[in-house]
């Protein structure tokens, strides 16, 4: 994929090679936007806030409107009800007169304090407004007198003064406040009625308007959306074309690149295995001929130290250094000899080889270990044993330097499909691991199980150690040589 350079408008850079610095922002995308669009998307924008708006302002009037209805609701209600507790107030009293029986009394309590009730409520409700305050204030009058009528001749008969309760209420002073308070009432509900009727008929117009505003937005929106949609199907096609001819590309260079990955890889799998065998002949060649030179010069020494006399002193100090150099350079021929290729492996297997390396690692590093390997690993490929043995020997390399760990176990089983490697520690773990983005040390122990045609996860968290599980198949079930490192690559 051919890589974008910046524009001298999105990037600024310095004479020393500093890094340019791309402008972030949304004006190079709203340049590409056709002008067309942009129009109708900000027409679309203005009408939307503007009925937004309307729409607010509507709601508004309509939840005032709907309140003062309410109110007007309730006050006919609370006149209603005033009336009616009133007049079975006046019933009960009766009640009373006629038959001094107490009972009488309980449902008149009850009528004089819902009649208050109501009255309170009515007050609180439309009595701060100037249209009713003056019909509110001479009902309010009218149910107090009317009350206290009721309570002198209720409390007069308590008292045992009949005649004087009777002669009230043949007065007809109740009745005549019972009529002035109709009347009132009458009038005051015709008030009430006149302005709920108001009410509803503002609250009509309101919701017509609503319609009338959201019928305006959606034609305009709808006319809006046609001229975008016709504009958008064509940027669709143009788009579609350019998509199929990006297809194209993308798969011409998706295949350039797997090639070329499959090269790399064949590459490098050459390259490991020339390696394993350069080091397998720089081995030979000081064993051979280095470890000749040594031994002929261990056996010069010999003879030396055999002829001395030991009358010069500094002579025979001399000898005894030379032989004891003599046996380091040898030791030292032996260690670099067993890193380059272990002799152990070549001559015995892959078991010893791997015994004897783990328990020599850990023992030098202080790190108690347990090793499960079979004994007999004779029928292993030598490719599948090199591989086997790096792969050990690389995380063990990881664990001492890096895992602080107390424990290894190493385990390999041989299975009727291949085999199966695991290397465990209990250590800190992998900091920020992610499996895509290995470090050098464990991409190589990863492309040499792939090179086989084989796999390796490692699972890793803070604190909770390392766990690297490697399966390599039996070369039966490998991939060809020259598909394997596709194979390995797609794993």
């Amino acid at each position: 994929m051919a890589d974008q350079i910046p524009t001298a408008e999105e990037t600024t850079a310095t004479g020393t090679g500093q890094a340019p610095t791309r402008r972030l922002g949304l004006l190079p995308w709203f340049r590409t936007v056709p002008p067309t669009v942009v129009l109708i998307l900000v027409m679309t924008a203005a009408i939307s806030v503007l009925v937004f708006a309307v729409s607010e302002y509507a709601f508004n009037e309509i939840g005032s409107q709907r309140q003062e209805a309410m109110k007007i609701r309730n006050a006919e209600r609370d006149l209603h009800l005033i009336g009616y507790e009133l007049a079975v107030g006046e019933s009960a009293q009766r009640g009373y007169l006629l038959t001094w029986d107490p009972r009488y009394l309980a449902p008149y309590q009850q009528a004089i304090e819902t009649a208050r009730a109501a009255q309170a409520q009515m007050v609180a409700g439309i009595g701060n407004n100037p249209r009713y305050a003056g019909e509110v204030l001479a009902v309010t009058e009218l149910i107090q007198k009317k009350v206290d009528d009721l309570n002198v001749i209720v409390h007069l008969s308590k008292d045992g003064r009949m005649e004087e309760a009777v002669q009230l209420v043949r007065a007809d002073q109740g009745i005549s406040l019972m009529e002035a308070f109709m009347q009132r009432k009458v009038r005051l509900q015709a008030l009430l009625r006149a302005d709920g009727d108001t009410r509803v008929a503002a609250l009509t117009h309101l919701f017509q308007q609503q319609r009338v505003a959201v019928g305006i937005t959606v034609a305009l929106n709808l006319i809006f959306l046609a001229v975008l949609g016709a504009r958008t199907i064509q940027q669709f096609h143009e788009r579609e074309r350019g998509r199929y001819t990006a297809q194209i590309q993308a798969t011409e260079l998706e295949q350039t690149v797997r090639e070329r990955t499959d090269e790399l890889a064949a590459l490098s799998t050459y390259l490991q295995n020339q390696t394993e065998q350069e080091k397998a002949k720089l081995a030979r060649d000081l064993h051979d001929e280095f470890g000749a030179l040594l031994t002929s010069a261990m056996v010069d020494v010999a003879w030396l130290q055999g002829r001395n006399t030991g009358e010069d002193q500094q002579r025979t100090m001399r000898l005894q250094r030379l032989g004891e150099v003599l046996h380091e350079a040898v030791q030292l021929k032996r260690r670099v000899i067993e890193s380059l290729r272990p002799s152990l492996l070549d001559h015995l297997g892959l078991a010893p080889a791997l015994k004897w390396y783990v328990q020599e690692t850990c023992s030098t590093a202080g790190i108690e270990h347990d090793i499960d390997v079979p004994d007999e690993t004779t029928g292993m490929p030598a490719d599948v044993s090199t591989t086997i043995y790096r792969i050990v020997q690389e995380a063990l390399n990881n664990t001492v330097k890096y895992a602080k760990a107390r424990r290894v176990r190493v385990e390999l089983e041989e299975r009727s499909t291949g085999w199966s490697l695991v290397v465990q520690d209990d250590g800190i773990g992998i900091r920020n691991f992610e499996p895509g983005h290995l470090s050098h040390g464990l991409a190589g122990m990863r492309h040499r199980a792939q090179a086989l045609g084989g796999t390796l996860a490692i699972h890793s968290a803070p604190g909770a150690g390392t766990r690297i599980v490697v399966a390599i198949p039996q070369p039966a079930a490998n991939a060809s040589s020259a598909d394997a490192p596709r194979a390995a690559h797609e794993a």
